[in-house]
């Protein structure tokens, strides 16, 4: 079982860095994999600047930006945006979405790709597309990974394994988080909400339902 997962990560860190030779990017000064069923978890420190044409992503993708990159540019879905994003800023992206991303300083960064049925068959992960985000308990949870995997070989995989899976959960967990709307240059970051994570539709709020739940209860049968 160990030996599984020291190929898969091996396989994974090979193919982001033939991605990275593909399109012209140099290497980064570190490129860190850890991988459990249906979660790979990518720590990357001093990525150069560059551009990238990535095919249909394998799973969902979140990334957090562990130091501030300039003109961050993001395309896909027939939409771009360009930022320049702040330390703990996130990105998150659906299964299959195929997509350009262009920056213009060294960066620092930490991926966590998750697959739909990761958390099995009944609960599968099937996010929304959000090009700007704060979330104060992923990035809580990323920090602890980005600790461990630091450590390498001295990692604990099983506590690495509790937190990915704790990260990918919590989609399921965040009920109580507002609908955010997606972000343009023109929000002003301290007024944006966080961002909830799982699928429903835009015009959905709890207070609404509050709302329809106490006018329905007045109606006379």
């Amino acid at each position: 079982m160990k030996q599984d997962h020291v190929d898969l990560e091996s396989a994974y860190r090979d193919q982001w860095l033939a991605l990275l030779d593909k399109n012209g990017v140099r290497r980064p000064v570190a490129l860190q994999v850890i991988a459990v069923p249906g979660i790979v978890a990518q720590l990357t420190k001093g990525e150069p600047s560059g551009s990238l044409e990535l095919e249909e992503s394998p799973g969902n993708v979140l990334m957090v930006n562990l130091s501030p990159v300039q003109a961050l540019q993001q395309v896909r879905n027939q939409r771009s945006f360009v930022s320049d994003m702040l330390h703990w800023e996130m990105t998150l992206m659906p299964r299959g979405t195929r997509s350009k991303w262009s920056w213009n300083s060294a960066c620092d960064r930490f991926d966590l790709v998750v697959s739909p049925d990761a958390l099995g068959e009944e609960h599968r992960i099937d996010t929304v597309d959000r090009f700007l985000f704060r979330d104060r308990e992923l990035g809580s949870i990323c920090r602890k990974l980005c600790r461990e995997i630091s450590l390498r070989g001295s990692a604990d995989r099983l506590y690495v394994e509790t937190l990915a899976i704790d990260m990918a959960s919590i989609p399921f967990r965040s009920a109580h988080l507002n609908i955010s709307l997606l972000l343009s240059p023109t929000v002003r970051r301290e007024t944006a909400p966080e961002c909830d994570m799982t699928r429903r539709p835009a015009w959905f709020s709890f207070d609404t339902l509050r709302f329809m739940v106490v006018t329905l209860s007045t109606l006379k049968p």
